[in-house]
């Protein structure tokens, strides 16, 4: 024998309540069914019932609309043999109705007893209703069978009485009784309601009073979820639960079922069932009284809007009863406490209430409190645009580290925690944090328990040019084999280019970049960009910068601060002041968030993080040689009697290897600031100014006025001079090679002559090399060779150092 109940989503349209007519008529073993009110009735009862106590006429046309609906759904659900009587009684109700809400109107107020008889009418008119849709269905008014005491509004269950109008009428249904749910009786014969969501208590209450096997919850989700799938969408049901995790689960915030509904189950031992009408072959969860044999982590949940208050000082401390006083008071007051925190020697107590109840809390307190206020042993502080969350699981404690997983991943991504609550049995852990934060921690905490094989990094990419685009093709490429073998999730969320920018936080994809940016994107603040990120507060974000520019490198410190790893191909605050770069990486190491910029130096070669497992491992560096530019070693690569060094210039552009301006390679400049950054990886304090640069082209050159004016430069007064000396050094069998050294602390850039004894000879197009003498490599330095320049080989330094933020 079952009870099956349908909740508003259920009834909402015509198309649903078919639904229901199907799932009970197909289940021999339903006996009673409890609906609640259409979708959004109660809610509109509740408006129109305000609207006439404010004075306002238009309550009418509310109420009408009200009527409207029911109408309609009579049109097309109740069979025509019945339809004429249906809507008489139906017309009969909002006449009466009606008659209510005009005294209301005219009295200009509404107490508990009419505010309770007028919302009833939501779950009256809808039990007629299907009464007359299912087959052989008598309808039962619960206002004969659940006898209350007390309030109107939220009566108190009378089960003594309600069990033996269940056992009386049990023996009087014929075939299948259709209940209003959320109304009751009490011994007046007044209308009562058992509070918002009372229908789940109706369904339980009947249940429990006819011994019933099971009581069956069907609503518009899949069952108890492992959290709120609006605020984490890779949510999934749980499929079995037990009453003490519902009713953690369900006062704490989620909204599948009314808390009270559990206990008249757990006192009767009856199994309980939450289903989806929309989707009836689904599960569902599964509610008993003994808990799952895999204890462990069930669900998250969370109550959006908290008020956090703490009574603190010596004069609490040193006080005998003084939590019994504290809640005494509050309790006098009519406000519940959600959670409380407190440390050993009660000198500060902290307790989380209902915004709502501020007002009330605080007048109880002062008053109670106002000995210790006065003499300044007492002070109550308040905490506001507070969110509570909390992690529900039977036995947590045979889960080693439950708390310390929770707490530690809400740090790492720094969502701060104002306050902690735990039981000794660990059935709930939770913590109160910033509302903005509550997003990011309920993410952060469902991955850590629920997806710990899989980790989703949201990514902000800064610039789609040649870096950054071909960045963009290979993570596309690679997407779902990342994801297929280690569960890897990288969704682009944010992308800018010079004059736009887009976000979308379920993910902007890695195609049509340029597209999508001009289709959709919004004109370019890089400030703005900035300031997106942070607004956004997701879990595991990242910012890479693929451009060249200063304005975005300036944005590291402010996102680094937020708990926003970086990952840059730009070297312009790497090489900017050694202040600068020791406080980048002390932020990131503070914030435990990443800042890598191994495509600093040789593009996607190893050499960064080579040089700080050295550091880290203890090693000593005493020097390092390098040749650090793939554009030079190009030049001087391809410089022949039939290419002249202008011509050789211009390739090198036209390939992508040199910058569209090539004197900022030629210059020397960028291999400064990349020995300048190893020295500093080494362990060395290094400013760019104690680097010594020896140009190989005259002055000239890079003070010609245009870039036209530059290559004509070269190639009246240049090429013929660096031919004949080309051809000298290839009389005596060496080549030219640009190197970077740093030794005993000092570093220089110049042009040198190798022979072929020299590791640097055989260097072939935009090869890099690098040496590195050690302490442990002190006999055959460490030697690191490669393509160093190319928008491929960097995207895929830039990708790496994305897998190494990931620990995969």
């Amino acid at each position: 024998m079952k009870v099956l109940k349908f909740g508003g989503s259920s009834l909402a349209t015509a198309e649903n309540i078919l639904k229901v007519k199907q799932i009970v008529e197909s289940d021999a073993a339903c006996k009673f069914v409890v609906v609640s009110a259409m979708g959004g009735v109660t809610d509109d009862l509740i408006k129109v019932t305000d609207l006439a106590t404010e004075g306002h006429d238009d309550f009418h046309d509310l109420t009408q609309q009200i009527a409207n609906r029911h109408v309609d759904a009579v049109s097309m659900l109740v069979p025509d043999a019945l339809k004429t009587a249906t809507l008489e009684k139906m017309e009969s109700m909002f006449s009466e109705l009606e008659s209510y809400l005009e005294a209301v109107h005219f009295i200009g107020e509404a107490s508990p007893k009419a505010r309770a008889y007028i919302v009833s009418f939501g779950e009256r008119l809808s039990s007629l209703l299907v009464s007359l849709v299912i087959d052989n269905a008598e309808l039962v008014d619960t206002r004969d069978i659940i006898k209350t005491t007390g309030d109107y509004e939220k009566g108190q269950v009378d089960f003594a009485e309600t069990n033996q109008n269940c056992q009386a009428m049990l023996s009087k249904v014929k075939n299948r009784a259709v209940f209003p749910g959320f109304i009751a009786g009490n011994e007046k014969g007044e209308t009562t309601t058992l509070g918002r969501g009372g229908s789940d208590y109706t369904a339980s209450i009947v249940g429990a009073g006819i011994k019933a096997d099971v009581v069956e919850i069907w609503t518009d989700v899949d069952g108890f979820l492992t959290a709120d799938p609006r605020k984490v969408k890779p949510a999934f049901p749980i499929e079995h639960l037990s009453f003490s995790e519902v009713f953690e689960l369900a006062t704490f915030g989620a909204k599948v079922l009314y808390p009270p509904a559990v206990k008249p189950l757990f006192d009767a031992n009856i199994e309980m069932l939450i289903k989806n009408t929309l989707n009836a072959k689904a599960p569902g969860t599964r509610v008993t009284v003994e808990p799952c044999p895999s204890a462990g982590i069930k669900g998250i949940t969370s109550i959006d809007d908290v008020l956090l208050l703490t009574l603190y000082g010596f004069g609490i401390g040193s006080t005998a009863g003084i939590l019994k006083r504290l809640f005494t008071t509050l309790a006098d007051a009519d406000v519940s406490v959600i959670l409380v925190s407190q440390v050993a020697s009660e000198q500060s107590i902290t307790f989380a209430i209902a915004p709502e109840d501020r007002e009330k809390a605080e007048a109880a307190i002062n008053e109670n409190f106002q000995l210790e206020m006065a003499q300044k042993t007492a002070v109550l502080n308040d905490e506001t645009d507070m969110s509570a969350i909390a992690v529900i699981g039977e036995n947590m404690r045979s889960v080693p580290g439950a708390a310390g997983k929770f707490f530690g991943s809400l740090g790492k991504n720094g969502v701060n925690v104002s306050a902690i609550a735990q039981g000794s049995s660990e059935l709930n852990i939770s913590a109160v944090v910033k509302k903005s934060d509550l997003h990011k921690a309920l993410n952060v905490a469902h991955e850590i328990f629920f997806l710990a094989n899989r980790k989703k990094i949201n990514i902000f990419l800064a610039g789609i040019g040649t870096v950054g685009g071909r960045l963009a093709r290979q993570l596309e490429a690679q997407y779902k084999a990342l994801f297929a073998s280690h569960g890897l999730d990288l969704c682009l969320v944010g992308v800018m280019n010079s004059t736009a920018m887009l976000f979308d936080i379920d993910g902007i994809g890695f195609t049509d970049l340029r597209a999508k940016l001009t289709m959709s994107g919004e004109p370019l603040s890089v400030d703005g960009f900035a300031a997106k990120i942070l607004e956004l507060n997701l879990r595991n974000s990242v910012f890479i910068d693929a451009t060249a520019t200063a304005e975005v490198s300036d944005l590291y410190e402010g996102l680094l601060k937020n708990y926003v790893s970086v990952i840059t191909a730009n070297k312009i605050a790497t090489s900017d002041t050694y202040a600068r770069f020791k406080e980048l990486k002390k932020l990131s190491s503070v914030r435990g968030v990443k800042f890598l910029y191994e495509t600093n130096v040789g593009a996607g070669l190893p050499i960064i993080h080579t040089l700080e497992d050295l550091v880290l491992s203890g090693d000593k560096v005493t020097k390092i040689e390098a040749v650090l530019s793939g554009t030079l070693n190009f030049i001087f690569n391809t410089l022949s009697e039939d290419i002249p060094l202008s011509q050789t210039i211009g390739m090198a552009r036209d390939a992508g290897y040199a910058e569209p301006d090539p004197r900022i390679d030629l210059s020397g400049v960028d291999v400064m600031r990349k020995i300048l950054i190893l020295a500093r990886v080494a362990g060395y304090k290094l400013e760019a100014e104690e680097v010594e640069v020896e140009k190989f082209l005259p002055a000239a050159c890079f003070e010609a006025p245009s870039i036209e004016a530059f290559f004509e430069e070269v190639k009246h007064n240049v090429d013929a001079d660096f031919e004949a000396k080309r051809q000298l050094l290839a009389a005596a069998g060496k080549k030219w090679r640009f190197v970077a050294t740093f030794e005993k602390g000092k570093a220089s850039v110049n042009l040198i002559e190798v022979d072929a004894e020299h590791p640097f000879y055989q260097l072939q197009g935009t090869d890099n090399v690098v040496t590195i003498h050690t302490e442990r490599y002190h006999e055959q330095p460490l030697i690191i060779k490669g393509p160093g320049a190319g928008s491929e080989v960097t995207a895929m330094g830039v990708f790496g150092d994305l897998i190494r933020l990931a620990n995969l």
